[in-house]
């Protein structure tokens, strides 16, 4: 009888411990679901507010919780010492840095040459723009004071979610990089470029902006 009693309870602790991974299985999942959810798209005053933005990966960062190090923003029509390389215009309206990809090779804009800051601080970058060309690449490069010349090891690679976009409609491309990814980002960075394909077709970009977590 003791013998019986034994298995039983055994038995017992032991559907309940199986109900009890079951439940927190189910938790866990919604939570991770919910953790990956990003912003498909956002207008260009949503933007400008947002607090939560999506990577191209489909990571959600809260944008509340970074510290800015350096932002730049069009708002004021200066296009704030940024140049641009295969463009046919660059010019900074309706609160956004605007040029068209000129179609003699990659569409590429430059942070103003005597803006320079130091790599460790700097952990995530994010551009938020606007793409009315039907190339979807885009691509961050950077100098250093090891490496001075514009190379693919000092450089990464995203997927714009949005192009062919309407000029007034609300589909703004969020890419936010991750500088640990590549270990070239170290130093006292020099210099940086941007890259938005080789299509013809027009370019807005609202913001740039440059964060240490």
């Amino acid at each position: 009888m003791k013998r019986f009693k034994k298995i039983l309870t055994a038995a017992l602790c032991f559907a309940l411990t199986a109900l009890s991974l079951a439940a927190c299985g189910s938790n866990v999942g919604d939570n991770a679901t919910t953790a990956l959810a990003g912003t498909s798209g956002l207008t260009a005053a949503a933007s400008a507010a947002a607090t939560s933005v999506s990577a191209t990966q489909g990571q959600s960062i809260d944008a509340s919780s970074m510290t800015m190090v350096l932002k730049f923003t069009f708002n004021t029509g200066d296009t704030l010492g940024f140049v641009g390389s295969n463009v046919s215009t660059l010019n900074a309206e309706n609160g956004a840095l605007c040029f068209t990809n000129s179609g003699d090779g990659v569409a590429s804009i430059y942070m103003p040459a005597a803006q320079t800051f130091d790599a460790l601080t700097v952990r995530h970058v994010q551009v938020v723009y606007k793409n009315m060309t039907s190339d979807n690449s885009f691509a961050m490069y950077f100098t250093n004071d090891i490496q001075d010349t514009f190379s693919d090891d000092c450089s990464f690679a995203e997927t714009a979610q949005y192009t062919n976009s309407d000029p007034s409609g609300g589909d703004w491309n969020i890419i936010t990089i991750d500088t640990s990814v590549n270990p070239n980002w170290t130093g006292t960075i020099t210099g940086v470029r941007f890259n938005f394909g080789t299509s013809i077709g027009d370019i807005q970009v609202q913001s740039i902006g440059f964060y240490s977590d």
